[in-house]
């Protein structure tokens, strides 16, 4: 509670800091460039793209449409207060700028799991508080508008990413580079048909919001044809008499090599976007603002990484250099910082004239916006092989018969949702319902079950292959039609014999047991086999009693394979037809770090935390009153990059979302420890 209160007063402040220093420093081209076109626009009507360019022949409004709607809605006013005033002037320009930063600022910490880190590197940064309150400069407006998409992308809502991907790139079209990455990340997630979705609502909503002004010629040489897209084809090498563009050339290959990628998450999307606006800071001489295309993504990126130090060395490095150079030995063709003083703008000129100093801090610049991108980079890579599973996750679920192997699955099926793909083992069965071989043999016995076609399955599902697989009917005793099966992100089977052959708990990645108080277990079965499978009481009793044998012997000794086995039970009297009140208790491999997580939960003391006698197990018991909340918070804190594992975690209540919890854990250590080297 006190972070959270700290940390707004924080921000609070800084935001004060920059309002007062926007409103006493501003410069020459905010006045000529944005100012005076804008005005002219609402006053007269005038083509602010055509205005800027009469006005300074050299320069123009470089922002497509959506920036002018943008700017004048904070512009209006000055036509009710007066325009004559700079002050005045400076205090309507600067609130886009403050709520551009804001919304940088909140998609940071909606990101961030260090969002203090994050203040510390984004808040006061010297390139943000220079090109965007002292230069003026209006480009924090358009990356504003791409992290919000980026925002949305993370929490899946593909529509509204789209449309403000468009809003940025009808803001400035620097944008567009990015949507070829932020498409491949849309393919790779949600498939083609999605992508194409995106892909139409950017482009449609980006020439619907420019149609009114897509036949003024001035607009399309100010946007499409100005001097910034005509550097993509400055620098080339020639080869026998032919231009190779350099800029176009690492464009294609940045964009391959992401499509390259056969798994890609989220960091290593705005690993890339990073990259593609460094490309142009690294070759070319670039106006200040442009550094603000990469600082919220950077320092998004660089606060995750575990080396704090080097990360801050490199910004800070950064930083120096950048307020160094842009300060003293940039050639600005206007006026780049104008203190108001009195009502009236005064230069300040503090430009030197060293010319080999002005070498140092060029090359400065360019060496530590190199180190920045590798601290960057360096991260990324390492936390995209994180869960580098290209093979699907497989999970068994093993148990005697009528111990909520099932209703397990539901459970698995409410967090994963399309990533998983469920198989039954009963359709191994070797026999329907009613053949004379039952009589010699119950279902526990292995030799009733086609096992090692089973584990074949399961085998040629890990290696991404198709299986023509067949499922059992409870309710008629008899095989369904042979159907193909293709293995989600996830594949989870249960049965009666998941663990019995070496073949298969070596393919399955997590092995859950469910063992269920005796007493328990018998009432489940009673009350399932006499409710959905038309048996009388008497009958199911008799089967329990009649596979007995075969439990202990088949079913029983696969528990020890288990990483996680499941036990309910019940303190209360059990009555048929009466659902009796449970208590939990999880058996979990020891090598799980569980216990640090628990006490992060509110209530913690309320769950029972042990460790078994024979060391291989943590015993965990919740108690019927037990309430378990947090589940969310805990684990996006402790799993990295959990946006891999779910595409949308949401637990649900009561015991079933405390598993759910488990089971998300020990997939996140599987998957990190299979990729873990350790050297």
């Amino acid at each position: 509670m006190n972070d959270n209160i700290s940390l707004k007063k924080i921000i609070l402040f800084s935001l004060i800091v920059k309002f007062l220093i926007s409103v006493f420093f501003t410069s020459q081209y905010q006045i000529l460039l944005f100012n005076q076109p804008i005005l002219d626009w609402l006053k007269y009507g005038l083509n602010p793209w055509r205005s800027s360019i009469e006005l300074l022949p050299n320069y123009s409004f470089p922002y497509p449409s959506l920036m002018l709607y943008i700017l004048s809605t904070f512009y209006s006013p000055l036509l009710f207060f007066g325009e004559s005033n700079p002050f005045i002037i400076n205090i309507f320009n600067t609130f886009p700028l403050l709520i551009s930063d804001s919304i940088i600022l909140f998609c940071l910490i909606k990101l961030s799991s260090y969002p203090k880190i994050t203040l510390l590197f984004y808040l006061f940064s010297p390139i943000l508080i220079y090109s965007t309150y002292i230069h003026h400069q209006i480009d924090i407006i358009p990356v504003s508008l791409l992290m919000v998409s980026l925002i949305f992308l993370k929490k899946r809502n593909i529509l509204y990413s789209a449309l403000f991907i468009s809003f940025g790139i009808s803001s400035k079209l620097n944008i567009a580079l990015c949507l070829p990455f932020i498409f491949i990340y849309v393919y790779k997630w949600f498939g083609l048909k999605i992508s194409l979705k995106f892909f139409s609502i950017s482009v449609l909503t980006f020439f619907l919001i420019n149609l009114p002004f897509l036949n003024s010629e001035f607009f399309l040489k100010s946007i499409f044809f100005n001097d910034i897209q005509s550097r993509i084809f400055s620098t080339f090498f020639e080869f026998n008499n032919r231009k190779i563009y350099l800029i176009p050339l690492i464009l294609f290959i940045l964009y391959f090599n992401f499509l390259s990628f056969k798994k890609v998450n989220f960091d290593l999307l705005v690993l890339y976007i990073v990259s593609i606006f460094s490309l142009f800071l690294l070759v070319f001489d670039v106006a200040p603002a442009w550094y603000i295309w990469i600082l919220p993504f950077s320092t998004y990126l660089v606060a995750k990484y575990e080396d704090k130090l080097l990360s801050l060395i490199s910004f800070l490095f950064l930083n120096i250099s950048y307020l160094g150079y842009y300060i003293l030995f940039y050639d600005y063709d206007l006026s780049p910082i104008i203190f108001l003083k009195n009502y009236e703008y005064n230069h300040i000129d503090l430009k030197s004239n060293v010319e080999f100093l002005g070498d140092i801090f060029f090359t400065s610049l360019k060496c530590s916006t190199f180190l920045f991108l590798y601290v960057i980079y360096k991260y990324s890579i390492e936390n995209n092989k994180l869960y580098r599973n290209y093979s699907p996750f497989l999970i068994g679920i093993g148990g005697e018969s009528g111990t909520g192997k099932t209703t397990f699955q539901s459970v698995l099926k409410k967090l994963f949702g399309t990533q998983v793909l469920q198989i039954e083992g009963d359709g191994d069965h070797k026999w329907e319902r009613g053949h004379k071989n039952w009589s010699k043999y119950s279902h526990l016995d292995p030799k009733a079950n086609w096992l090692h076609r089973q584990a074949h399955d399961l085998i040629e599902l890990k290696k991404g292959k198709r299986i023509l697989r067949t499922n059992y009917c409870h309710n008629t005793g008899t095989f369904k039609k042979t159907h193909p099966l293709k293995a989600g992100d996830y594949v989870s089977i249960s049965g009666l014999h998941p663990f019995y052959l070496l073949l298969s708990r070596d393919v399955l990645d997590l092995k859950i047991f469910m063992d269920p108080e005796e007493n328990l277990r018998r009432h489940w079965k009673i009350e399932r086999d006499t409710n959905s499978r038309g048996y009388s009481i008497e009958d199911a009793k008799k089967q329990i009693e009649s596979r007995e044998e075969d439990s202990r012997k088949y079913i029983r000794p696969q528990r020890k394979y288990a990483d996680i086995i499941v036990s309910y039970f019940s303190k209360e009297n059990l009555e048929i037809g009466v659902e009796p009140k449970l208590s939990l208790r999880i058996f979990i491999d020891s090598s799980l770090p569980i216990e640090s997580m628990i006490q992060k939960l509110p209530l913690c003391q309320n769950i029972n935390f042990d460790y078994s006698e024979n060391i291989d197990f943590q015993i965990i018991t919740l108690d019927r009153c037990t309430e378990v909340d947090g589940l969310e918070d805990v684990t996006r804190s402790h799993i990295p990059n959990l946006d891999e594992l779910c595409n949308l975690v949401k637990f649900k209540k009561g015991f079933d979302g405390f598993i759910q919890f488990i089971v998300l854990l020990s997939i996140s250590e599987k998957l990190k420890n299979s990729n873990k080297n350790w050297n």
